[in-house]
């Protein structure tokens, strides 16, 4: 029986349930990025030709001079580039996402809910080109109908699976976050880069409902959470108190907080 939804659990020991993407959305997504490389492509193949390097439009086409062979020798790495490396890069930096799949709302994930690290990635892409075989597409589409989580060759080895984006609106959060007296008297931090929805998520919930938890595994988890996102963000140097820390973190993504003053009775906010 085909699998509808995925649940996966972070290593803060929070869930998540993800609708897995269908083999139809993967193709519709597949179908815009090659749509994006091709129309790449073409814009070079004409750059070449109107600046004389391919004579006659023709591929390779007579070519004259060293500049012209280290200009064509360029642009087959170019294609080289965009057909291994396209998919590659834009999920290693772009969370899991090509912009076919960010048009699709679908996004890479890892199986155990651990953070879609470069091995992986490099793994089920570089497996693209067996699904892609023109002796062994067949079989790929075929793992992909008969697999319960709709996974190819790659996501099968890899430990991946392609989900639908969950979708959080942080600007009008469904419950807002404490923040403690102590980090409002704490200066600004000047972040180099954001964490994205999930992520915000994630320490919004820990912010939120810490105050069910015993004091030692508020500082169990927060810890764990806090350097999560220190790496995450690359911040140097020594954090300090960990819950201070993640609603500083907080504080520099949403305006959306409560401060001490705002709580409910018993410690609990107030949603």
């Amino acid at each position: 029986m085909r699998q509808e939804t995925i649940s996966i659990e972070t290593p803060e020991k929070i869930r998540f349930d993800y609708k897995i993407a269908q083999t139809g959305t993967r193709i519709g997504a597949y179908i815009l990025d090659m749509v994006i490389q091709v129309t790449i492509i073409i814009l070079g193949v004409l750059l070449l030709v109107f600046t004389g390097v391919l004579k006659g439009g023709s591929l390779p086409g007579p070519l004259t001079g060293q500049f012209q062979l280290l200009a064509l020798a360029f642009f087959y790495l170019l294609i080289f580039f965009f057909q291994w490396g396209y998919f590659t890069l834009f999920e290693m930096f772009k969370n899991g996402q090509t912009p076919g799949k960010k048009a699709m709302r679908i996004s890479v994930i890892r199986s155990d809910g651990e953070p879609l690290d470069v091995s992986a990635i490099v793994l089920r892409n570089l497996l693209r080109a067996v699904d892609g075989f023109p002796a062994l597409s067949a079989l790929g589409g075929f793992i992909s109908i008969l697999d319960k989580k709709s996974r190819r060759l790659g996501d099968i080895i890899a430990d991946t699976v392609v989900v639908h984006e969950i979708l959080f609106n942080l600007k009008e959060p469904s419950f807002k976050t404490a923040i403690s007296s102590k980090s409002t008297e704490e200066p600004a931090m000047k972040l180099m880069t954001r964490l994205n929805e999930e992520e915000l998520y994630v320490i919004r919930r820990f912010l939120s409902d810490r105050y069910l938890l015993s004091e030692e595994k508020q500082k169990s988890v927060g810890a764990k959470l806090a350097a999560n996102v220190q790496k995450r963000l690359n911040i140097i140097g020594d954090f300090g108190d960990e819950i201070v820390f993640l609603e500083r973190i907080y504080k520099e993504h949403s305006t959306e907080v409560q401060t001490d003053a705002d709580k409910g009775i018993g410690g609990k906010v107030r949603k």
